[in-house]
């Protein structure tokens, strides 16, 4: 008879297979660059598989209600939670979109992670020096009209 710890994998292995889209889970840490005297963001991608929740908009509080922002909230499994991830203030890129983490809960029944999103708004490719998990990439400042 199977166990219920063999039930729950299951039943989490078809909700991924039926429901979840690729995203990528970007770890930052920022780092002072003394050459240029700035400090810069070196980020890490991670490729994960999400379940996403329904886009929450409201209204960003002090801004006598010009300005909106979308929430979000999205299931991963842990094992696909990178080692070196931080949560709050790592960010998860679905679609084409960036989302600063603001928060996550982890369930002791599913086994599963939830993260809390606030979608970011669009930044330049010199926002940032990347690293990816295939090798590093640095931009010179020449690439960032430096």
């Amino acid at each position: 008879m199977p166990s219920q710890l063999d039930f729950n994998t299951d039943l989490r292995d078809l909700l991924f297979a039926d429901w979840s889209d690729a995203a990528i889970y970007r770890t930052i840490q920022p780092q002072y660059d003394p050459q240029h005297g700035v400090l810069v963001e070196l980020t890490t991608d991670h490729p994960l598989l999400v379940i996403s929740s329904p886009v929450r908009s409201s209204a960003t509080p002090n801004t006598a209600q010009q300005h909106s922002a979308d929430e979000q909230s999205w299931l991963i499994r842990p094992s696909e939670l990178p080692p070196d991830a931080a949560p709050r203030g790592d960010h998860l890129i679905h679609a084409g979109r960036e989302h600063l983490i603001i928060g996550i809960d982890q369930s002791t029944l599913s086994g599963l992670i939830t993260l809390h999103t606030r979608s970011l708004p669009d930044r330049t490719p010199c926002d940032s020096i990347s690293t990816l998990t295939t090798g590093p990439h640095r931009r010179s400042a020449s690439d960032c009209g430096g």
